[in-house]
């Protein structure tokens, strides 16, 4: 008899005698709760390979460039995992599947200054001072004085 090997659990299992055959041969798991703990695993850390598709390795600094949907200010734009409508910036879902949560209060910065850029290696949780503190566009403005309140450097 054919056996199977459970996605959860690891065990072999063959197919129930009174068992339909097109569902045996769907079927990936040996029992309901090894089903049930690895669909509440797979919602509680969504995988990442649909989004590995649109993500290009760049050799020469290093970057993850992000070749899906980009906002209008440049980006990177992927649809929610957590269960609502709606999109978020890539480079937050990437960080908090491959590093940890973002902390409450606190932007992500990245260091390479490439907004499409995914690589977690690139990205440093700072607050939204400190994030527009070293912006370029911060810099760039920031000897006209009264420009949105900014001072000179």
């Amino acid at each position: 008899m054919r056996q199977k090997e459970c996605l959860e659990c690891g065990t072999h299992y063959a197919k129930k005698s009174r068992e339909w055959w097109g569902y045996w041969v769907a079927r990936q798991f040996c029992s309901t709760q090894c089903s049930n703990a690895w669909k509440n695993r797979r919602m509680e850390h969504p995988p990442l390979d649909p989004m590995i598709r649109v993500v290009k390795l760049d050799g020469e600094d290093g970057c993850w460039r992000w070749n899906g949907a980009h906002t209008g200010n440049g980006y990177a734009e992927c649809s929610n995992h957590k269960g609502r409508y709606g999109t978020i910036h890539a480079h937050r879902r990437v960080y908090e599947h491959l590093v940890g949560p973002i902390p409450n209060g606190l932007d992500i910065d990245h260091l390479c200054r490439n907004r499409w850029c995914v690589n977690p290696a690139h990205m440093e949780p700072v607050t939204r001072k400190e994030n527009l503190r070293r912006s370029p566009l911060w810099r760039a403005h920031s000897y006209k004085p009264g420009w949105h309140g900014m001072v000179q450097s």
